[in-house]
């Protein structure tokens, strides 16, 4: 071969490489496409594929808007897109023209590859915008992503970029319309503290998940005669005179109202002349905390700073935590309105009178009275606008409860966006032996009529529905108690287990009524201690099945990151209907085999379906794993499963090993009282006390064995609940001790100073973000207060805080709109002075050095983030010195190629 063959054979075939190399670039780089047309959720879904994306690999794809197929970028490409839209049309004819599942109005989506022009496509498409929504974080599912309430799980582990698009093929349709969850007011555990970018980061976090329901649950003063429970803030009753044009209040038709902070009261003296507080709270002060926890609250005081820093006493000052009320829900449900999530707000009925029973002695009302209208308002509504009060069911009782309505529906109009008004019945009103007569259920009947004539006469655009702890006028009547009063197109619901049985939400559904059931992540007695109940959870997604399929599923709650495996589960549960795209959907009735029902309460554990033993342990595992990682999840899973289906918490008298021991008891939740006379350990080294705390002791031993900054971080927040509750069961020992006067002496009260430091201390380690600190200030209120300090006369307290720095920022906020800034609450956890606390962030995928800003100091340990108007999507994390020492958020947070920071995208609005 000459020389000038072989110069020009090497020519060609360095061409040939290059040519191949450009092929392969082209068919393996990575672009995101979204329609140009594109709604603005629709466009979200790009970005969140593309955030997630750059979660897990490092890199972020780039967005691309197309009209079509042939505009999309080379290479392979992920398209994002409602199932109606021109480009999803021309793709799935490569899947045989199957659109996403959208029957029953449960609309569902596909996730579909495909391989066209010799290059992979990846199809994200669903029923609607809502779906497409959906399927973009089911995406991020499948990449190893997970989501709770309180945040993002990201793995400590990235994957390699680009990603391989091909093989996925998935279609899902979820059981139930609406799914979601209702945060229950009355405790300073619960919701009650939550500001407006709380309920925000809640909702877009249920968005994630694949929630799309989000109901608030309302406490008038009271019940029954004597009880204290309210008025609470997010619901105003009034004439419509006293609405301003804007929705605000006018201060001459406000009234005191509350949420659970440190300064409500309610105010009222009993028989002895003492005073006595809503739900038992009794006002505290910030600086008399114990172990250093003052240090987490920026004020002397904690609230929702809509409700401000004090009990209102002037007109102007309640009518102002109204409107500031009113602005956070504004906010909040326009918020859920653009993510699809439906809202509720009700109140209990009835709203005006009710008579009294009292043929039957155990019933909660025995005289006659006006329920929900408080006294406040019925002397406004009878000095100012003439109304007679009524006195009996009839026209008179019409027309005060109608014009209150009217007054309320225009507050509401003329405020914030709503879905529906739900009227509540009220606890223990026909069930626990409490009976009511038919005059009381006829009272119901009529406010419950009046509710649906008001909303169509005056064209509410919100729908109504019935919900109540159970279904009608169960166990004392029937299901179907109310069916004749109100057209079908109102829905009825139940807290109660097991969808009120076969008697229940099932008659409901087959009389052709639209019916809610629900599910509760934890029991309000237990909000000081760990509460495992997928069991409950499976079955009554279950019972939604079996009764025909409910319209909404609802989880009632109280915290949030206490309960993430019980919200990953209703999740779960809620979508657990995929197939193949090519196979067709599962019905309902399917739903019932796949996921059978039993009565947990009468069904010993050996005896439970196989595949409930099979799910529970899978969840658990798989569970785990997200959290803590690979290298203990089987165990670690496999322990919660099995304390799981052991059922409600245990008697620590029975020493039952593996089960969750009760520690807490009483409203509000307090600790445990321990009657040693009865069985109850009177040592801490009773075997009984010791065999009870098992589990704990089981999960805690694996903590040098889990890997990854982020995987001992989640594992860290659950072996300090686990330490805290070894210590506040030795605690309740203690308490006993020291009750007794024989043996009563000062090393058993130092003891107890010593023990409690040591709770709090791991109590405030897993502090993650605002609901942990509400948790700090129930136990201090509710078992230090009220328990060692006013009933033992334990005055001396340690201030010391004994555990590991940390730096947390919350909540969570991974989105804000365009032209809003972004704010985010920061605490630092330790000693010492706190310097250098900066703020670092860089555009989203960018290789560019991190901006730097400081951080804002607020009070005590707490500082904020301001980064004012963003115009791009960015990531971020935060540092600062505590003490001498250095702290990171997030525990994954630099600079490293490694690391692992806090993202936040720009939506429109």
């Amino acid at each position: 071969m000459t020389v000038f063959l072989r110069y020009h054979l090497k020519v060609l075939v360095s061409l040939l490489i290059i040519f191949t190399l450009l092929s392969i670039s082209q068919t393996y780089a990575l672009s995101i496409a979204y329609p140009n047309a594109a709604a603005s959720l629709e466009e979200q879904a790009a970005k969140e594929v593309s955030r997630y994306t750059f979660l897990r690999t490092g890199t972020a794809p780039k967005l691309k808007e197309v009209k079509g197929y042939n505009d999309l970028p080379n290479g392979d490409v992920i398209v994002v897109a409602k199932n109606a839209s021109p480009i999803i049309t021309e793709l799935k004819v490569e899947y045989g023209n199957v659109d996403a599942p959208d029957s029953d109005d449960r609309m569902g989506y596909i996730i579909k590859s495909i391989r066209k022009d010799n290059r992979n496509i990846l199809v994200i498409t669903g029923a609607n915008t809502y779906a497409t929504l959906n399927a973009a974080y089911r995406f991020a599912e499948l990449l190893g992503c997970h989501f709770n309430l309180a945040g993002d799980i990201i793995p400590d582990k990235k994957i390699s970029y680009p990603l391989n698009i091909s093989g996925y093929d998935e279609k899902s349709q979820p059981w139930f319309e609406m799914r979601g969850n209702l945060p229950f007011y009355n405790f300073t555990a619960g919701p009650d503290t939550w500001n407006t970018a709380d309920y925000i980061s809640f909702i877009t976090q249920q968005a994630k998940m694949g929630l799309n329901f989000f109901g608030l649950h309302y406490y008038g003063r009271c019940s029954a005669p004597g009880e204290l429970e309210g008025p609470e803030p997010h619901l105003w009753m009034g004439h419509k005179n006293d609405v301003n044009h804007d929705g605000t209040i006018k201060p001459e038709g406000a009234y005191k109202s509350y949420w659970a902070s440190s300064f409500r009261s309610g105010g009222n003296e009993n028989e002895d002349g003492e005073l006595e507080h809503i739900w038992g709270e009794q006002p505290v002060r910030v600086s008399n905390f114990t172990s250093g926890t003052n240090k987490l609250f920026e004020n002397d005081h904690f609230s929702s700073e809509a409700i401000g820093s004090k009990e209102p006493q002037t007109p102007e000052e309640m009518a102002t935590v109204f409107n500031n009320v009113g602005a956070l829900l504004n906010e909040s449900f326009t918020h859920a309105k653009r993510l699809g999530v439906k809202t509720a707000i009700g109140h209990e009925s009835p709203m005006g009178f009710e008579p009294g029973n009292p043929e039957f002695e155990a019933h909660i009302i025995e005289e006659d009275w006006i329920h929900s209208c408080l006294p406040e308002v019925q002397k406004r509504m009878r000095d100012v606008y003439g109304f007679t009060l009524p006195t009996r069911r009839g026209k008179k009782n019409e027309k005060f409860v109608k014009a209150l309505y009217e007054g309320m529906f225009t507050r509401i109009m003329r405020t914030h966006p709503l879905d529906y008004y739900w009227a509540w019945t009220y606890e223990c009103w026909a069930y626990n032996t409490h009976k009511p007569s038919r005059e009381q259920i006829e009272a119901v009947a009529d406010d419950y009529r009046y509710c649906n004539e008001v909303m169509k006469k005056i064209k509410a655009p919100f729908k109504m529905a019935t919900f109540g702890w159970m279904v009608g006028s169960l166990e004392s009547g029937n299901s179907l108690e109310f069916d004749d009063d109100l057209s079908k197109d109102v829905p009825f619901g139940t807290l109660w287990d097991m969808a009120d049985g076969p008697e229940g939400i099932k008659k409901v559904i087959e009389s052709g009524r639209k019916g809610w059931s629900s599910c509760w992540y934890e029991e309000d007695w237990g909000l000081t201690q760990p509460q495992l109940r997928l069991t409950h959870i499976y079955t009554e997604a279950a019972a939604a099945l079996n009764a025909g399929g409910t319209q909404a599923w609802i989880a009632k709650h109280w915290r949030t990151n206490s309960v993430a495996h019980a919200s990953a589960a209703h999740a779960q549960l809620s979508w657990d209907n995929r197939v193949s795209v090519s196979d067709p959907m599962p019905s309902i009735a399917d739903g019932t085999k796949k996921i059978p029902i039993f009565n947990p309460f009468d069904t010993a554990i050996e005896d439970r379906p196989l595949e409930f033993k099979k799910w529970i342990t899978d969840f658990y595992q798989n569970w785990a794993k997200a959290n803590f990682g690979p290298e203990r999840a089987k165990e670690l899973g496999s322990l919660l499963a099995k304390a799981d289906q052991m059922g409600e918490p245990k008697s620590v008298r029975k020493g039952i090993k593996g089960a969750v021991p009760k520690t807490a008891r009483g409203l509000p939740s307090s600790i445990i009282e321990f009657y040693p006379e009865d069985g109850d350990p009177s040592s801490e080294d009773d075997e009984s006390f010791q065999n009870s705390l098992q589990l704990y002791k089981e999960f805690c031993k694996y903590k040098n064995d889990i890997v990854g900054a982020g995987n001992i971080d989640r594992y860290m927040y659950w072996y300090h609940f686990f330490k805290g509750q070894i210590e506040y069961a030795k605690l309740a020992i203690y308490r006993g001790a020291y009750e007794d006067e024989e043996t009563r002496n000062p090393k058993l009260k130092n003891k107890i100073i010593r023990t409690w430091n040591k709770m709090m201390n791991h109590e405030t380690q897993r502090i993650r973000n605002g609901n942990e600190i509400a948790i700090i200030a129930h136990l201090q209120r509710s078992v230090w207060d009220h328990i060692f300090r006013d009933q033992l006369e334990i005055e001396e307290i340690s201030t010391a805080y004994d555990g590991a720095s940390a730096l947390r920022a919350m909540p969570e906020i991974s989105q804000i709109y365009m032209n809003e800034n972004f704010e985010q609450k920061v605490l630092f956890i330790g000693n010492g002075k706190i310097t250098d606390a900066k703020m670092h962030y860089r555009k989203l995928g960018s290789k560019d050095a991190f901006k730097r800003i400081d951080l804002i100091k607020v009070g005590n340990n707490i500082m904020k983030t301001e980064l004012v108007k963003p115009t791009e999507d960015f990531e971020y994390y935060l540092t600062g010195i505590i003490g001498g020492k250095t702290v990171t958020y997030p525990v994954t947070g630099g600079s490293t190629p490694g690391s692992i920071n806090k993202t936040v995208i720009t939506v429109e609005k």
